[in-house]
């Protein structure tokens, strides 16, 4: 019998009138009222004493229903329908999908819960990802993410075999790298990776930007470039941090984009500048290794954005860097975003700017924000973002098709010779 006046949930901190359910990547969607529930600190959701709450899976899976009603009966107890159900015994599968768009950016789509979680635009003839968008705002950030397992990164087949018998798990392993970079550059390289400095997956839409149930779509490659580990872990971990700050103070949405660009170069034993690819053999290269990886925060409804750029070389000189900066730097608007930065070569040497004529006019694949526009003082009409070897393709309309491989005419960065 249904008992909605004795619905209690016990916790060691104490206890509360009704019940917390456990928000875990089982359940996609806890909705009450029409209204998104409130997270506790131990990735829970609190149900009032005898309210009804709905759940829904991406690809109902629950009961081959769009979705269910529930009741709170006792702890983890539900009522759903006319049988008590527990809810540790409810799962949703394949809860984040992706899917081809055919064109040119953004061409995949990370999908949970029949919504768009993430944009990715991906080069691949180059097999880069060009720049993730994701929205976030301070709903998500309130929904507690439990860290204490991380899913495994998933290829999801984008990289068509072009890595011969080589996954790209294991082309991010340091001892493949190692062999990677030595057959560019030389056994005796100073640039090979060690213990201290190597690759690591850079996220571009970063799992702890999502609520706790979408956060397990950013663990795909695509959503992936190589970033060095001192950059990662400190400043571009900061820049990460701050945006999140930023949004949690914000009443609407913002919208993220992050992307990759240029390649890397560096000098091998003899001298001669050498592309630094992540995949290399005798007869193709891919996965290039960004120069660059920026960030842009953009307020739709205030039509205001800021860009961070961050340089992706520990072995660069901030000489050099300022010589091929993409954009003016704004250190009046900057300087809050930027305090407490380490600024420093190895760590990730980061300015920001306006998002103005210098910004897209070398990362034209960044689709268009509508802000108030500064004159350029860059004349180049050459796409420098893109990978080299490559130009951009002009907009087609969206339309998605679940795990359909584009034509070449479709990709985001177009070589020459196809155009």
């Amino acid at each position: 019998m249904r008992n909605r006046k004795d619905c209690q949930c016990h916790r060691d901190r104490g206890s509360n009138p009704g019940c917390f359910i456990p928000a875990t990547s089982k359940l996609s969607v806890f909705s009450l009222k029409n209204k998104r529930l409130e997270t506790g600190f131990h990735g829970e959701i609190y149900i009032e004493q005898g309210a009804d709450f709905k759940l829904r899976c991406d690809d109902n899976s629950i009961t081959g229903m769009d979705e269910i009603t529930s009741t709170c009966v006792q702890d983890s107890q539900l009522f759903i329908g006319r049988s008590l159900k527990n809810s540790d015994q409810l799962t949703c599968k394949d809860l984040n999908k992706l899917s081809w768009a055919t064109i040119n950016c953004p061409n995949i789509r990370i999908t949970s819960r029949n919504r768009t979680v993430i944009d990715i635009c991906f080069d691949y003839v180059n097999l880069i990802t060009l720049f993730s968008n994701h929205s976030m705002n301070h709903l998500d950030l309130n929904s507690t993410k439990d860290n204490t397992t991380k899913p495994v990164f998933q290829s999801a087949d984008f990289y068509f075999g072009r890595l011969g018998n080589k996954d790209i798990e294991n082309l991010y392993k340091r001892e493949e790298q190692s062999k990677t970079l030595s057959s560019l550059l030389g056994e005796n390289s100073v640039y090979l990776p060690s213990n201290s400095t190597y690759l690591t997956k850079g996220h571009l839409t970063p799992n702890a930007d999502l609520d706790s149930v979408d956060r397990n779509a950013t663990y795909y490659y695509v959503n992936a470039v190589p970033q060095w580990n001192g950059v990662n872990n400190v400043n571009w971990n900061k820049l990460e941090t701050k945006v999140r700050s930023y949004v949690s103070g914000q009443s609407n949405s913002i919208e993220v984009y992050t992307g990759a660009y240029g390649t890397l170069i560096f000098g091998n034993t003899s001298g001669s500048p050498v592309q630094i690819f992540l995949y290399s053999n005798d007869a193709d290269k891919a996965i290039p290794v960004p120069k660059l990886i920026w960030k842009v925060v953009y307020d739709r409804a205030a039509k205001k954005a800021i860009a961070f750029v961050v340089s992706n070389n520990p072995f660069t000189t901030e000489a050099e860097i300022k010589t091929n900066e993409i954009c003016s730097p704004e250190l009046k608007e900057c300087q809050r975003w930027l305090d407490g930065f380490v600024m420093n070569i190895t760590n990730g040497y980061i300015y920001c700017c306006n998002v103005d004529e210098d910004f897209t006019g070398n990362v034209k694949y960044l689709p268009g924000i509508k802000i108030s526009i500064r004159p350029s003082r860059n004349k180049d009409s050459n796409p420098r973002g893109c990978p080299s070897g490559v130009k951009t393709g002009s907009r087609r309309l969206w339309l998605a098709v679940h795990l359909q491989r584009p034509s070449h005419t479709h990709s985001s960065c177009l070589r020459d010779e196809d155009s």
